[in-house]
């Protein structure tokens, strides 16, 4: 949604099988940026709870984020995240809608 920070919650599975010991990764259980086509205006987000990765047991399988876009478009969204020691990137287009109007 433009202008309002949208409530993004990415999970992490392995063979259909949720991944709860996602290990943190740069400081948190992972990363979000998003790219806007066209232009590639860039944003970069953390997780909303970013006291998870602090503790010893790591966490998931979901981590959620609050993304605000700045206008309507398609975007493609990097999710980094580690497991097992190792560093994963999904990746993921979205559009967004230009808002609407008031009635």
């Amino acid at each position: 949604m433009v202008g309002a920070a949208t409530a993004v919650a990415l999970t992490v599975e392995r063979d259909g099988v949720p991944v709860v010991d996602l290990e943190p990764y740069l400081g948190a259980l992972g990363h979000l940026v998003a790219l806007r086509a066209g232009d590639l205006a860039y944003t970069h987000v953390h997780p909303v709870d970013g006291d998870a990765a602090a503790g010893s047991g790591g966490g998931g399988p979901s981590v959620q984020f609050l993304l605000d876009v700045p206008s309507p478009g398609d975007y493609r969204l990097f999710f980094d995240f580690a497991h097992a020691g190792t560093v994963h990137t999904a990746a993921f287009t979205v559009h967004v809608p230009p808002p609407t109007p008031a009635p």
